[in-house]
Parts: structure tokens; C-alpha cells; sequence
């Protein structure tokens, strides 16, 4: 209970007292009644203070969350890739969005594909793949090297340029990675022409503040 509620109560109860011990209404005296009055006006100030106190906390908290909270990225592949080979991490080169207000080393790397989880917390990926003209691809989808889910795009012939897309929400821990890896022997996907057709992106939905652990 607020600390200052509970004293009203208490002053209350005293009043109370003060009044059941008093045979009649009118043997309290004027001086008593003015003392009871400055006290119970005082408990009423100090409540208001607090409560403009516990406003503005409330409101810097909520300022200081949101812009410590602030991670995203969004990359493509510049340049088509004629080979991937097995258990490769597919480089998404073109970091076109890199939001990271913890200001730390994680977040994702342009130059080795892989997304460092800066904070602890549920995020979001999406991952769109195009094949090269008449090509096969099957990527996933992983966090910490372990498959959350799989991209296969049959591009076999007179499919032509084939596409595919999934996207994944995932409890990450503080130092975690999430990477798309190309899952067959050699295929090859398609870069950047009148925009980005092979695309990695993600963001943090919601972050965890206590020392729980993550689960997922």
C-alpha cells in the first residue's frame, strides 16, 4: 500500500479515537479541531506532491524505454551469387537500415550476415529469397545455428525468377545470433535490380528487463 495512504489511514483511525473518547462533539476544542485540520492538510499535500512525483517517473521510464529499446535492420544482396555451397551463412552486403540506440557491437554485420542480439527480448525476422533465372534454393531461417524455419524455392525450368519468404518471432538472450543459412550443395540467388529481390530484416518487438531467463 502507498506509504503516504497508509498514514491518512492511520490519521484516520487516531481521529477516530480522539472523537469515541470525547463524551460530546462540542467538549473538543477549537484548538484541537485547527491542529487535526493543519495536520490532515499537510497528509493531503504531501499526496499530492508524491502523486507529481510518480508522474514524472512514470514518464521519464517510459522516455528512457523507448529509446534504449530501439533495434532494427533491414539488408539485401547487392550483386546476384552464382554458388552457395552447403551450411554457408548467405550475406546480405547491403545494409540499407541499422538502428541500434544501445550503441554496442551487436545488431547485424553486412560483412559476415549475421544479426549479435544487443538486448534480451522478443524479435522479429524476415527473410524473402530470389532465385537465379530457372535455379533451386533452400536456405533457413537460424538462431544460434539450430533452424527455425526453411526457405525452399523451386525455380526448376519454366519457372523462371521464383521467390519465397518466412518470417519468424523468437525470445532471444543477450548475445544471440540469428543468421540465414544456405541448406543444399550449390545454388545461387538473385541481387539487386530495380530494387532489393533477396531481403534479410528484423527488429526488437518487445524487450526483457528482468534477469529471468529468455525461453525459446
Amino acid at each position: 500500500m502507498n506509504a503516504f495512504k497508509l498514514r491518512l489511514i492511520i490519521f484516520a483511525c487516531v481521529l477516530y479515537v480522539i472523537v469515541a473518547e470525547t463524551k460530546m462533539p462540542a467538549m473538543v476544542s477549537a484548538d484541537k479541531i485547527r491542529a487535526i485540520e493543519e495536520r490532515l492538510g499537510k497528509v493531503e499535500e504531501e499526496l499530492k506532491l508524491e502523486k507529481e512525483r510518480n508522474a514524472r517517473l512514470s514518464k521519464g521510464a517510459g522516455k528512457r524505454s523507448y529509446e534504449g529499446d530501439a533495434v532494427a535492420f533491414f539488408a539485401t544482396i547487392g550483386a546476384s551469387v552464382e554458388h552457395l555451397g552447403q551450411g554457408q551463412t548467405v550475406v546480405f552486403d547491403q545494409l540499407l537500415t541499422m538502428i541500434d540506440s544501445t550503441q554496442s557491437l551487436g545488431g547485424y554485420s553486412a560483412t559476415t550476415g549475421v544479426f549479435t542480439a544487443p538486448l534480451s527480448g522478443v524479435y522479429v525476422f524476415s527473410c524473402t529469397i530470389m532465385t537465379l533465372d530457372q535455379h533451386t534454393t533452400h536456405v533457413a531461417l537460424q538462431k544460434n545455428n539450430t533452424p527455425l524455419s526453411t526457405i525452399y524455392v523451386s525455380g526448376g525450368s519454366g519457372h523462371g525468377w521464383d521467390s519465397a519468404s518466412s518470417t519468424v518471432t523468437v525470445p532471444l538472450a543477450k548475445g544471440d545470433s540469428v543468421s540465414v543459412k544456405h541448406m543444399d550443395n550449390d545454388h545461387g540467388l538473385a541481387g539487386a535490380f530495380y530494387g532489393g529481390q533477396s531481403t534479410f530484416t528484423g527488429f526488437l518487438l518487445q524487450r526483457q528487463y528482468d534477469d529471468t531467463p529468455v525461453v525459446g
